[in-house]
């Protein structure tokens, strides 16, 4: 019987995922820098924000490559899983993973597999100096990335409407297979790959915070070291505009009822 891993375990294996892509990183010359509810965390409690379960970073599109295409060549126990590494995954972006451990999320697989506990890393790509282009960019990918958040919402009780509702969008949804969506967005994201000045960047690949995710290319221009539970990683020179863009005054907590995780899953040691 498989050994279930609770919420403080799971944490400690997330830290050692990020602990094996900082290394890399750092001894190859790879930028990446911690984001979203990461980089808060870092900000204001100097490790996770107390109800938050997960790591996120970003990395500028040609890191993003060069880390892909390199980083499994490194380590037995830790492994990239995106479109590069199995056309099946059922995301535009990469999961590094613990492979001696099961993650199961409330859809079940990250494409046709079930992966390990994991930190999630986006790319982030170049448009041009014309914010303009950047917010067609965005809307031409949000479509596709409708369809993909529609397949992987977890079934859980919501009541009949809502449940019946969400029925009938899986169905319709299920008409259109993952890879094309997925291959959809990562074809739009890297239309303007080879501009790597632009004055603009964005987090193409998913749409959650819309045009929010166009960003500064000069916030990233450097980098920084902020505690995280012990450790130091690396954010972006800009994080205070990076996190005021995203999220307003991020340094105000949210209201009590707001403090939960929004995340399901459950993880086992191998």
């Amino acid at each position: 019987m498989r050994k279930e891993i609770d919420i403080a375990q799971l944490k400690e294996l997330q830290l050692q995922v990020m602990d094996a892509i900082d290394k890399y990183c750092r001894q190859n010359g790879v930028h990446y820098y911690i984001t979203a509810g990461t980089l808060i965390g870092a900000l204001r409690h100097k490790g996770y924000i107390p109800w938050d379960d997960d790591i996120d970073i970003v990395m500028l599109r040609d890191d993003y490559e060069e880390f892909i295409s390199l980083f499994n060549n490194s380590s037995e126990r830790y492994k990239v899983y995106s479109i590069e590494t199995d056309p099946d995954c059922h995301y535009a972006y990469a999961k590094v993973y613990d492979d001696n451990t099961v993650f199961i999320e409330g859809h079940e697989r990250v494409g046709g597999k079930i992966i390990g506990v994991n930190v999630d890393v986006f790319p982030l790509d170049y448009v041009t100096d014309d914010y303009n282009d950047a917010v067609r960019l965005k809307k031409r990918i949000k479509p596709y990335d409708n369809i993909v958040t529609v397949k992987h919402i977890a079934k859980k009780d919501r009541g009949f409407l809502k449940n019946f509702s969400l029925f009938l969008l899986k169905a319709i949804c299920s008409l259109v297979p993952y890879s094309w969506c997925i291959k959809r967005i990562d074809r739009i994201a890297r239309k303007y790959e080879k501009n790597t000045e632009s004055r603009y960047v964005v987090n193409a690949v998913i749409y959650a915070k819309g045009e929010r995710e166009i960003l500064e290319r000069e916030w990233f221009s450097d980098s920084v070291e902020l505690p995280f539970e012990g450790r130091k990683y690396l954010a972006p020179i800009g994080a205070d505009k990076y996190m005021r863009r995203l999220f307003g005054d991020y340094m105000r907590l949210p209201p009590e009822d707001k403090r939960i995780s929004h995340h399901s899953f459950k993880a086992y040691y191998k």
